[in-house]
């Protein structure tokens, strides 16, 4: 069996996404993925879900909120992917383009956890929260 480029698996999963295909995107990651992203309640520390189940809620909010992941760089070492880019969207009504980097850990074809940074406070100033 040849093994499978983990950049080709983020690549995959990001075009799905960007074109909508929450399914498609969701049959790239492990059925256990562990996601981390800054703690939306404004702490210092991640906010950490499991499994696809927590996923699936995550990428349909991001679908209905139109959000698109422009990956301008990515960096792979082993079975790890780091991307560097901007992610957009319409978040309460306004529309928003962000600086972000994420790192994706690939195994066996699949995603297995995703850890996404992001100035969290800069987002949360325009929303106007």
């Amino acid at each position: 069996m040849d093994p499978v480029d983990p950049v080709a698996v983020v690549k995959a999963a990001t075009a799905a996404l960007n074109a909508g295909d929450v399914e498609g995107a969701l049959a790239l990651y492990d059925d256990a993925v562990l996601q981390r992203a800054p703690d939306a309640a404004g702490g210092l520390g991640f906010k950490v879900r499991r499994g696809k189940a927590a996923l699936r809620r995550t990428l349909e909010a991001d679908s209905r909120a139109r959000v698109r992941f422009r990956h301008l760089r990515y960096v792979a070492s082993g079975d790890v992917v780091a991307t560097e880019g901007v992610n957009s969207g319409l978040f309460d009504g306004v529309w928003v383009a962000q600086p972000v980097a994420a790192f994706y850990e690939v195994r066996d074809g699949k995603i297995t956890s995703v850890t996404v940074y992001y100035d969290r406070l800069a987002l949360q100033r325009a929303l106007g929260h």
